[in-house]
């Protein structure tokens, strides 16, 4: 591995040196001592953690802040900011979303107790050290205490905030701190299955907070044990990573879904867990997220100052990134071949998702089958002979009359449950991928077995980034976004400037009820849509190739 403690101390020295000029230095501003937050207008209270990252630069004898006092007088005007915005219960408000939250002082305790824990450690207790040791003594009491006393919303929040109370119990040596992380180990457990799945499946936010925490922990406590639940996350996470170095966020349950945030936010986790390991491929990942802009506390390393001789020694191996991989427990299947990528995924309208290189290609389906019923989100996802397989089947239809007489004549007092069904149709979607090198092949069966409703306007769409050429036998348009094509037999192609292109044969088109189907997600407004159609029962084969010319 290279050495990631002095590669980061360049960039964090000119980091504070920024920081320092836009901190707010006029005593008769509410926000004295943060860094305002221009766009929003209003600045959050954690003012704190930039004071951390000060105490840090501090204590660091290869930064050129070492042992300057300009870092503590500034670090105290700014953990004074956060504290003066405590509540009286000692939590601070998320004024994004939430109020009087204990989770948001754990977060920034998770700097807040490294940097406390260096200050302890290294000070020569000059008074602005022990001015600068006092802020954060309170600050990590007031904290602890509204954590134990208060509560929270998601699931990795339990993670977070016994990250946070492990620096508290540690620091501050109060029972009543590690008897609350407890309820959480010993009642509940770790949510992350054998897969390494946590339970938001948030691959760009949430699974990255939760390793972090888990880390923490693992050290704070020690208890290495916790590091198992890290590294089936990182090897799972391996496997999200797209051939641009992004993220798929397809499967997240949190408002990452569908976001595209670099792989780099991986690069704590890994960088910690290749030497708490010695595992080479996340050694060879911690390098090479290095290399493309990955940055982290490096507190850590002054902490630990054997970690920084132990890197040097742990051997690299870049990990294969040709796999094919069902998450059956998630329902998500991930499957790559050098550049090319295939995501299908359970139980999402937004089904299916092709990559190759930088450019993403996204598939919906539906039918126009009593309003909503008719829109393809998969049941199952299933492993073939011939590649991967997704099925949705509903039964719908009519009413009767009550057989019993009702007890109001208001519509919403009645238990429609018991109403007969009547004229009940059948509606059978099946959509078979299989992943080549080259070519995709998507095979479509609406509606074909015996039973099955005829006759249901149906769509398919395929979503391409715009600002590509599509053209066909006949006629080529640069696609806008918001554009929406009706192709019908005919092979096309859709090449985009830097000469990555794809071709879809075995295209279909029988009507253009589609970009405002009744019951069916709308037309993208920022993609450019080509769409087949057709009526059931119908039974189609598509493939889309692709190159780089």
């Amino acid at each position: 591995m290279i050495n990631h403690f002095k590669a980061s101390v360049s960039k964090i020295d000119e980091d504070i040196e920024r920081d320092l000029k836009i901190q707010c230095l006029d005593q008769k501003n509410f926000y004295y001592g943060a860094i305002a937050n221009i766009v929003n207008g209003y600045t959050e209270p954690n003012a704190i953690i930039f004071a951390s990252k000060l105490i840090g630069a501090y204590y660091n004898k290869f930064s050129k802040w070492y042992r300057n006092n300009l870092l503590l007088e500034r670090a105290i005007i700014a953990a004074k900011h956060t504290i003066k915005r405590l509540n009286d219960d000692g939590t601070l408000d998320l004024m994004e979303t939430n109020f009087h939250d204990p989770t948001f002082n754990g977060f920034c305790m998770h700097d807040v107790g490294p940097a406390f824990t260096l200050l302890i450690r290294d000070t020569q207790h000059t008074v602005l050290e022990n001015e600068m040791e006092a802020c954060l003594e309170e600050f990590t009491r007031r904290s602890g205490d509204a954590i134990v006393n208060g509560g929270f919303h998601t699931p990795n929040h339990r993670w977070v905030i016994s990250a946070a109370l492990s620096y508290c119990y540690n620091i501050l040596h109060d029972e009543k701190y590690l008897k609350h992380i407890k309820k959480f180990l010993d009642n509940e457990g770790i949510d992350c299955d054998a897969d390494g799945e946590f339970s938001e499946r948030s691959a760009g936010i949430y699974n990255i907070v939760c390793d972090k925490s888990l880390i923490m922990m693992s050290e704070e406590l020690g208890m290495p044990e916790l590091l198992d639940h890290v590294s089936r996350n990182l090897r799972m996470i391996m496997t999200y990573f797209e051939p641009d170095n992004t993220i798929n966020t397809l499967n997240s349950t949190r408002q990452d879904f569908g976001k595209d945030p670099r792989f780099t936010a991986y690069y704590e986790p890994f960088l910690k867990m290749a030497i708490l390991t010695e595992d080479p491929e996340f050694a060879w990942m911690a390098d090479y997220m290095r290399s493309q802009g990955g940055d982290c506390n490096m507190i850590w390393f002054l902490l630990h100052p054997e970690y920084e001789e132990k890197q040097l020694s742990i051997g690299t191996k870049k990990p294969c990134f040709n796999y094919e991989k069902l998450y059956t427990v998630s329902g998500i299947l991930r499957q790559r071949i050098n550049d090319a990528t295939l995501t299908l995924i359970k139980g999402r309208p937004l089904f299916a998702k092709f990559q190759f290189k930088n450019k993403p290609v996204f598939f919906r389906f539906a039918g126009s089958f009593f309003g909503s019923q008719g829109q393809f989100s998969p049941q199952t996802l299933e492993k073939t002979d011939n590649g991967y397989r997704l099925t949705y089947h509903r039964r719908w239809g009519y009413m009767g009359p009550f057989d019993e007489k009702q007890s109001s004549p208001f519509w919403n007092d009645m238990d429609i449950k018991k109403r007969p069904s009547l004229g009940m149709q059948n509606y059978d979607i099946i959509f078979n991928f299989k992943l080549t090198d080259g070519e995709l092949k998507i095979d479509i069966d609406a509606c074909t077995e015996n039973g099955s409703c005829d006759n249901i306007p149906c769509k398919f769409e395929i979503m391409f980034n715009a600002g590509c050429v599509f053209e066909n036998d006949s006629s080529a348009i640069i696609a806008r976004e918001g554009d929406y094509v009706f192709q019908k037999d005919n092979p096309c192609s859709i090449t985009y400037g830097d000469h990555t292109r794809f071709t879809v044969e075995g295209g279909f088109c029988e009507h253009y009820y589609a970009k405002s189907m009744r019951g069916s997600i709308g037309a993208d407004g920022k993609a450019f849509t080509v769409c087949f159609t057709g009526f059931t029962p119908k039974k189609k084969s598509i493939k889309i190739k692709y190159f780089n010319n």
